[in-house]
């Protein structure tokens, strides 16, 4: 959308391209003898209400998954959505669901949300590579929130918002050989937060996608917030809990980026109980010729993490040619450059191909240990359908790799999908 001055007065232009809201998505990803499968019917705009629904199976090495999913973001008046996903798993299940009014602009007044997550799953714990769980537990999960916002400025340049949130949660563990003794610990917690916004985006092609427009988010974004976890509210020992989000990107020439950090720490009166910082860089440059290239570093710690959210590096995320739960720990390191090449642009107008030369280099380790990290380089083929609503690309990539532990060097064929990383922390 644009404007344009013309001899009758100022007219909005619009330019629109046809696209595919209903697909059959067939998934695959393979590295190092680990494969991961998958396939969905998705509709992105059921009867044309912009409606989302999908159902699918996936299989991955540590267990299978039934899934449906609904999303409407104005069901209810034009402004409250509704959104819920099911989850039969080979090992447990989950369902979740949320009720709110988002911010729907950046000049959006006002946000609220429920939501609930209940889950009984299967924890699965890896260490030093080894190709099976060293240790595996029982979860019981529930989370119920409400959360509500007010911004004290916004419009096309940003905003500022104050936020409140109460919940309660449940988050029990036990040996998967003693799924009795499993407690029903529950606890409370409040918090608030502030988050102003410049906003900027950019519009690129041949970052996460092959030669459809992608918005490249380039603002600036400051998030603080506290939260209150008193020993009434069910904590053995009461604490309070700090957080800051930035993010801040930057335009050099051809080149663009963004730097993040995230953290949150846990405080009692005895010190620091627990917490998680991240730190990432991102650069991309959309070079002409139709070559793109794209950069990332990042970092992460992890003090007392609970089982299952320690770093888990392998299969496509981090090195991509290392497998399954490769690299795990509350200790991770991971950087990677890919260069691309487009030469066959919207062939026959359903599809693009391209070329791609990579280098990895990352890892994870538990504190107290040795660092763990290993390299890859090789070269590649992405492909991505021109029309489809998801604009991440098929990766078909050839690597060798470094030798690590038990884990051998040597060439390995991967399949993947979209980036080897998380293209935002926040």
């Amino acid at each position: 959308m644009d404007s344009l001055r013309t001899d009758s007065g100022l007219v909005a232009v619009i330019r629109t391209r046809d696209g595919w809201s209903t697909s059959l998505d067939a998934n695959y990803r393979n590295t190092g003898g680990d494969v991961e499968w998958s396939i969905s019917l998705i509709e992105r705009n059921l009867l044309g209400t912009v409606t989302r629904a999908g159902i699918g199976y996936r299989r991955t090495p540590d267990r299978t998954i039934r899934g449906v999913e609904f999303n409407q973001p104005r069901l209810i008046s034009g402004r409250i959505g509704l959104g819920a996903q099911v989850q039969d798993r080979s090992d447990g299940w989950l369902a979740s669901g949320a009720l709110g009014e988002p911010f729907f602009t950046l000049a959006s007044r006002h946000a609220w949300s429920v939501m609930g997550d209940f889950r009984e799953e299967t924890i699965y714990q890896y260490f030093e590579g080894e190709p099976t769980a060293r240790d595996t537990l029982a979860r019981r999960f529930a989370l119920g929130r409400v959360d509500a916002g007010l911004a004290t400025t916004g419009g096309s340049w940003g905003y500022t918002r104050l936020g409140i949130y109460a919940q309660v949660r449940r988050d029990d563990y036990a040996s998967i050989t003693a799924q009795d003794s499993i407690g029903s610990t529950l606890t409370g917690a409040l918090g608030v937060a502030v988050e102003a916004r410049r906003a900027d985006f950019v519009v690129a092609t041949g970052f996460a996608g092959t030669g459809q427009q992608e918005d490249i988010d380039l603002s600036r974004v400051l998030r603080a917030g506290l939260a209150y976890t008193p020993e009434a509210f069910g904590y053995e020992r009461g604490g309070v809990v700090p957080s800051v989000a930035a993010r801040a990107g930057f335009r050099r020439g051809d080149m663009m980026g963004w730097g993040e950090v995230v953290a949150h720490m846990r405080y009692t009166g005895e010190g620091l109980d627990s917490g998680r910082v991240r730190v990432a860089v991102t650069g991309f440059s959309q070079l002409s010729g139709h070559r793109s290239v794209v950069l990332h570093a990042q970092a992460g710690w992890i003090e007392s993490p609970a089982p299952g959210s320690e770093f888990d590096l392998g299969f496509g995320f981090g090195p991509r040619a290392f497998g399954a739960h490769a690299f795990t720990g509350d200790r991770s390191v991971f950087a990677t450059g890919e260069y691309r090449w487009f030469p066959a642009r919207d062939v026959l107008g359903l599809f693009t191909l391209g070329l791609a030369a990579f280098a990895d280099w990352g890892g994870a380790w538990y504190d107290g240990s040795s660092q763990r990290t290993g390299w890859d380089a090789g070269l590649g083929v992405r492909m991505g359908a021109s029309r489809a609503s998801d604009p991440r690309a098929l990766r078909f990539d050839f690597s060798y790799r470094s030798a690590v532990g038990d884990i051998a060097a040597g060439w390995v064929f991967s399949v993947g999908t979209g980036l080897p990383f998380n293209a935002r922390l926040f």
